[in-house]
């Protein structure tokens, strides 16, 4: 149990650098922000397929600890030309290669999570949280040490590198895997639209809460892709993107363990997505009539209820509607068509918009987004369980 503990919070020695830096990266390999839009968009887009491939291929051979350390070692490799080499003939596969990798860890842990704690949702945040935890930690440590010059792809490269050899340790300790023993199923690649009896794969239910995950997900792009660019160009405050991040990552936790206890005692998850949907609201709303650090402030405070209660519940919503031996591939549909979608068609959209008519336009058309995933929720919350 602690080498689970242990690989959710030094996952985040990635993350840390990795979710909040890779658009300032980009900046520094002097792209224009509609262009860093595109490249995000394409980076979503090998995250789509990345997560599929690999859980898929979890799921068949019941080795997901030797997957993820795979995953690792291949997206360390990819660090060093994306961070050091501006050319597009390079920086893409690069960029591409690290989605592909990266994206597929988070399904296969949580999946392998899951399936440890026989999907009890309580102790799950709680580990959940934990990863939260050294997101925040290994944050305010590039915040406030002064080890990571962010206008320094060189720099970003090291502590890259860095995090990824911690996360590759940490999976050393998880328990050998056990291969599977499934007669019924078949080896095949990308077994998406029926299960092993022949019964189909995503339900109706699956379907339209995975909508409603995406459209929250897509109202939230125009945050992860460009709030580092917002905070550094619109209110010139390049030096504190790391301490606003660890802000918004440390309300999550509270909230993450409330989602935990809440649907221990029967909460539906839907339920959650749709607060969450209420949450996201409110936090491009601070943004938008506050357009200041303390604006900035407030509205990463509102994360905690916009993810803290999404991502658990989703998890959740995942778990009750697949098979446990399609658990990975469900994940896999919630990181790739709930949330990396959205984010490609998100980044494409934002780039143009954020150079049309600037940060506040963009945030508003953003809010629609949230408002709909809303609607949905309301439209068919007698349905959903």
């Amino acid at each position: 149990m602690l080498s689970l503990y242990a690989t959710f919070f030094s996952i985040q020695a990635v993350s840390a650098i990795l979710s909040p830096y890779l658009q300032i990266m980009l900046y520094n390999h002097g792209y224009t922000p509609a262009t860093i839009g595109i490249l995000l968009g394409l980076y979503e887009c090998a995250g789509i397929l990345g997560p599929f491939i690999i859980a898929d291929w979890s799921d068949r051979t019941g080795k997901p600890r030797l997957i993820m350390l795979v995953c690792t070692l291949c997206m360390i490799g990819a660090f060093i030309p994306l961070t050091l080499i501006s050319q597009l003939p390079v920086l893409l596969p690069a960029l591409c290669l690290v989605a592909f990798f990266w994206k597929a860890l988070p399904p296969i842990q949580d999946a392998m999570a899951m399936k440890a704690l026989e999907g009890n949702t309580w102790k799950y945040t709680k580990i959940r949280a934990t990863g939260t935890l050294g997101y925040v930690c290994f944050s305010l440590f590039f915040q406030f040490v002064p080890v990571l010059d962010t206008t320094d792809n060189h720099s970003l490269m090291v502590w890259l590198i860095i995090g990824g050899v911690i996360l590759a340790i940490s999976q050393l300790f998880i328990k050998k895997d056990t291969r599977l023993v499934r007669k019924a199923i078949k080896p095949g690649i990308l077994r998406f639209h029926r299960t092993a009896d022949q019964s189909p794969l995503f339900d109706r239910v699956l379907i339209i809460g995975t909508v409603i995950i995406a459209l929250n997900k897509f109202s939230l792009s125009s945050i992860s892709n460009f709030f580092s660019l917002y905070v550094t160009e619109s209110l010139g405050r390049g030096d504190m993107v790391g301490l606003l991040n660890a802000i918004a990552a440390g309300s999550e936790i509270f909230c993450m363990l409330l989602a935990g206890a809440l649907m221990a005692r029967g909460v539906k998850p839907t339920t959650l997505m749709a607060f969450s949907s209420v949450g996201m609201v409110l936090r491009l709303g601070c943004y938008i009539l506050f357009p200041s650090l303390t604006g900035a402030i407030v509205g990463q405070l509102f994360h905690s209820v916009v993810y803290g209660f999404l991502h658990p519940a989703a998890v959740l919503f995942v778990t009750r509607h697949m098979q446990p031996e399609n658990r990975a591939t469900g994940m896999a549909l919630y990181t790739s068509l709930g949330n990396g979608l959205p984010t490609v068609l998100g980044a494409a959209l934002g780039g143009v918009l954020l150079e049309s008519i600037g940060y506040a336009g963009m945030f508003c058309v953003y809010i629609l987004f949230a408002l709909a995933s809303l609607a949905l929720y309301a439209v068919f919350r007698r349905s959903l369980d």
